[in-house]
């Protein structure tokens, strides 16, 4: 692993957009709970036959057994193929506007966009001189047009591409743990490359983020060079370079010889969807799904999830399945704390629209970062992530420049909370000139009025107001102000 650019440790949170032909049937099952619980409770084989991401839609309807199977051929028939959906996809987008998303994205606080240019389908969302034979590709440039509206917002851009699984390419489904091992051919390394090239050229795009690894030889090359090319670019650990610590890729191809390293690729990436330990140590940063590791990682990491438990739109998905905003917020404070991203996954219908029910906790979450954004965006980790009140209500911390944050994940349970172990000697500090005095401050983020508290032997007391107690993550703000600076230096941030 190498640098990582300011303006992503800066971001904290992003949007990958996972949307194509899956869209159109648009299903998958929705019991079981999470994705990490289904792996966590049946193993591989249980989680492929009822596996819960739509995008997976075109593998599960060949496996004999799936849930998706039994859907496909009760509602389109058994001879229907996965190809007669990409005509209806293409049908529906001139629905789409690109600009309405890059809105509602950059409106609910995020800092990047990454759009999937190749899922495990196969079925390319941008017109490449390097189409599969039967022309799977769609019919508008959907990653040239949202990086052009993203970019008018502002906000960074990244591409997504599955680089090892690809099921025009595979004569059988992925059934089984050990399948995703399976070999590729040199010949589809080189249609990868080519792919990789022209959306590097063309798009410039600020992130290339990894799906499911990387072949070997020319496609690893060409991330490398892509990651030398600026300091302002990087990649995830999602490419399974060769060379890495645990180099997944050259492992997959001496796989179909050899059941043992099957098994072992299995085992290696159920851990890295269940308990966060990601494979390999290839890219700028780590990408794990749903799990949030325990304590401070000491380089930038990424957690992926969608806003619900399919990777896709889903139809069945309601807002039973759905993060709601409360949740949302902790969730995205826990993951800053630890130095870490939130990359929130959504999951248009086939005209491009994003659901209601999707749309609904984002508006929550940017209701609640309008008021508290200065507490999350361009902070750091504090000396710990994680604290608790008097009363048991959970906290986190994050800090930058002269102030230390201290966010709630729960209402206070009385107008009086107490804050152990907050060393003031651990707050950063302005720099003053000889002579200058400094002074240690204490209010509550998004309340204007002065406030009641007490500090001594290291125990912060606050007096929350009653009006605030309702609010989803509460911040208590502290730190340090020179005496001879304006009052707003500390009580006015601008994020």
């Amino acid at each position: 692993m190498s640098r990582v650019p300011e303006w992503f440790s800066d971001a904290k949170l992003g949007i990958v957009v996972q949307w194509g032909v899956a869209s159109v049937p648009g299903w998958a099952p929705i019991d079981g709970g999470s994705p990490v619980d289904r792996l966590r409770a049946g193993g591989w084989r249980d989680f492929l036959l009822r596996c819960p991401h739509s995008s997976w839609y075109a593998n599960g309807m060949r496996l004999d057994g799936s849930r998706v199977a039994a859907h496909h051929r009760a509602h389109y028939g058994r001879h229907v193929a996965y190809e007669r959906f990409a005509r209806r996809f293409n049908d529906g987008l001139d629905e789409w506007d690109p600009y309405d998303w890059a809105e509602l994205f950059a409106e609910a606080g995020a800092r990047y966009v990454v759009m999937t240019a190749k899922g495990p389908d196969g079925f390319l969302m941008w017109p490449s001189d390097h189409v599969p034979a039967d022309s799977f590709v769609a019919a508008r440039d959907i990653v040239g047009e949202l990086a052009t509206a993203v970019r008018t917002t502002d906000l960074k851009f990244g591409i997504a591409y599955s680089g090892l699984l690809d099921w025009t390419q595979q004569d059988q489904p992925v059934a089984r743990g050990e399948d995703l091992g399976a070999p590729v051919s040199g010949e589809y390394g080189a249609y990868v490359d080519r792919h990789l090239r022209e959306l590097i050229d063309r798009y410039q795009p600020d992130l290339l983020w990894g799906q499911y690894g990387l072949p070997p030889g020319p496609p690893a090359r060409t991330v490398r060079e892509y990651r030398r090319s600026s300091q302002d670019r990087l990649t995830n650990s999602g490419w399974w370079l060769p060379g890495s610590a645990f180099p997944i890729a050259p492992l997959r191809a001496v796989a179909a010889r050899t059941r043992s390293l099957r098994s072992l690729v299995a085992a290696r990436m159920k851990r890295a969807y269940t308990i966060g330990e990601p494979i390999g140590t290839s890219g700028d940063y780590r990408t794990v799904e749903y799990s949030v590791p325990s304590g401070i990682p000491a380089r930038p990491w990424e957690l992926v999830r969608a806003l619900g438990n399919s990777f896709g739109y889903n139809r069945d998905e309601g807002s039973d399945q759905i993060i709601d905003g409360r949740s949302l917020i902790h969730l995205f404070v826990d993951v800053v704390a630890r130095n870490g991203n939130l990359l929130l996954s959504v999951g248009p219908t086939p005209s491009g629209r994003i659901p209601v029910e999707q749309r609904r906790p984002l508006a929550e979450f940017a209701e609640w970062l309008a008021v508290h954004g200065e507490a999350v965006f361009r902070t750091r980790p504090w000396v710990r992530a994680e604290g608790v009140t008097d009363q048991g209500v959970p906290v986190r911390f994050t800090t930058r420049e002269n102030a230390l944050y201290a966010i709630l994940l729960d209402a206070p349970r009385a107008l009086r909370i107490t804050l152990d172990h907050i060393d003031v000697r651990r707050i950063p500090r302005p720099k003053l000139a000889k002579g200058e005095e400094d002074e240690f401050c204490v209010r509550i983020i998004g309340n204007d009025r002065e406030i009641e508290w007490d500090y001594r032997d290291s125990r912060l007391s606050v007096n929350v107001p009653g009006s605030y107690r309702a609010t989803a993550a509460p911040v208590i703000k502290m730190g340090w102000r020179s005496l001879a600076g304006p009052r707003s230096d500390f009580y006015t941030d601008v994020i």
